[in-house]
């Protein structure tokens, strides 16, 4: 099966079958995660070529010309017309109603047609397992999210399969248009201790949870951590589009963060980069808490129990206000935490936006975000040029969404990666 000119095995290494991907997040990937549009007459970079139209047509948000596209990516008109040709033979592009220009035939238009491919993103994290169909145009189909701590990964699978089935059959989508799966999920998932995790979610650690999902399912499966998927998600179709540099900080069960440089998502040497909650809280105190043993969704849900709420922090949005005093001190003490990580990251890499997501009730993310901001104004300018701190488009949504784009960078998206492996 063949889209956007790549076929299964895409730019290579991009595309980590299940078998192999455990511990392996795509070290040579380096997706492209914004709008930057630039391609080339070369013909051994037509693939390049058919992702770069393909994302210049979803960008354009709506109809758009094929000499608007030869204008946004630089490519000749000719090249243009064969690469359309391709993609509306692929099922992946349509011609809508043709504009009249001031001389001539009336020229068509094109659009992203949202049936062209899916995408399946899967979430799974120690509270909860989240899920959701994204078609080409951007579009999330369905969504659910299955509120379970600490789940095991049989019941994972049986929760994917049995709604992946159900929803499609619902919604009468195509399964063969589906491209592959979506996986975030945290680093260490099973072996980093949280409050009141049983010894059998062990299992995790040595469980290839991609290789289920594959067999299960019969799609292929691309993994990566959840911040970093948040991070991608926040980029493609979130807030930062409007940044070439950010920041993202993912509140969860623990917390975790994730570098976007120059519209490319940065893993570092090991695939690491942005981890913020495994700093020490104190470094007076480096053996002490880490900062995720305060700032996490396990720490603030332990206070909740403590005075008296026995629902999950989801759960919480509905009764927000009755336990203000405790979400309030939580949050106080979770914006001192992470000030200095903060800062510590706008010295380091000089952001020039840092985002917050977080399974949380809006207004207390939105408190959250006012004290970080407060606490380092406060400082004046112990550090220059420090970036505004808000929240994340898809507070919810946001890793799930951001795991389904995960196929859609293999396979359509216009990567550095993909133009390397073309080159070759």
């Amino acid at each position: 099966m063949q889209y956007g000119g790549m076929n299964d095995s895409g730019n290579g290494e991009t595309v980590a079958t299940a078998s192999r991907d455990e511990g392996m997040r795509g070290n040579d990937r380096q997706p492209r995660l914004t709008v930057g549009l630039s391609g080339s007459n070369l013909v051994r970079v037509s693939d390049f070529n058919q992702r770069v139209v393909l994302q210049a047509i979803r960008v354009a948000g709506g109809e758009v010309s094929r000499s608007e596209l030869a204008a946004a990516t630089g490519l000749t008109f000719p090249t243009i017309a064969n690469i359309t040709r391709r993609l509306i033979d692929e099922g992946l592009i349509h011609e809508t109603a043709r504009i009249k220009g001031p001389r001539g035939s009336p020229a068509s238009r094109l659009a992203i047609d949202p049936d062209g491919c899916f995408s399946l993103g899967v979430n799974i994290d120690r509270d909860h397992v989240a899920v959701v169909i994204l078609d080409l145009a951007g579009g999330v189909r369905a969504r659910s999210v299955m509120e379970l701590d600490f789940p095991r990964p049989e019941m994972v699978i049986d929760f994917v399969q049995e709604w992946y089935a159900e929803t499609t059959d619902a919604l009468k989508l195509n399964r063969e248009r589906f491209i592959g799966i979506g996986l975030a999920i945290p680093d260490d998932i099973g072996t980093i201790a949280l409050p009141k995790m049983p010894e059998a979610y062990g299992v995790w650690a040595t469980t290839n949870v991609s290789l289920l999902l594959q067999d299960g399912l019969g799609l292929p499966v691309l993994r990566d951590n959840d911040a970093a998927a948040a991070a991608i998600g926040e980029a493609q179709f979130g807030n930062g589009r409007q940044f070439t540099d950010f920041f993202y900080v993912l509140i969860s069960a623990g917390l975790g963060g994730a570098v976007v440089v120059d519209n490319e998502y940065v893993r570092g040497g090991n695939g690491r980069a942005g981890e913020l909650g495994l700093l020490p809280a104190d470094f007076n105190h480096p053996a002490g808490p880490t900062v995720q043993d305060c700032v996490s969704l396990s720490e603030l849900r332990l206070r909740l129990e403590k005075a008296g709420y026995a629902g999950s922090v989801a759960e919480l949005r509905a009764d927000v206000e009755r336990h203000n005093p405790v979400v309030r001190a939580w949050s106080l003490e979770a914006a001192k935490t992470l000030t200095l990580p903060i800062m510590t990251v706008n010295a380091l890499l000089n952001p020039t936006a840092i985002f917050i997501g977080a399974r949380l009730p809006s207004c207390l993310l939105d408190s959250l975000i006012l004290e970080l901001n407060r606490n380092i104004a406060a400082l004046g300018s112990a550090v220059p040029n420090m970036a505004l701190i808000q929240r994340a488009s898809h507070d919810e949504d946001a890793v799930a969404i951001g795991a389904a784009i995960l196929p859609f960078i293999a396979h359509t998206l216009p990567s550095h990666a993909a133009l390397m492996k073309n080159l070759s």
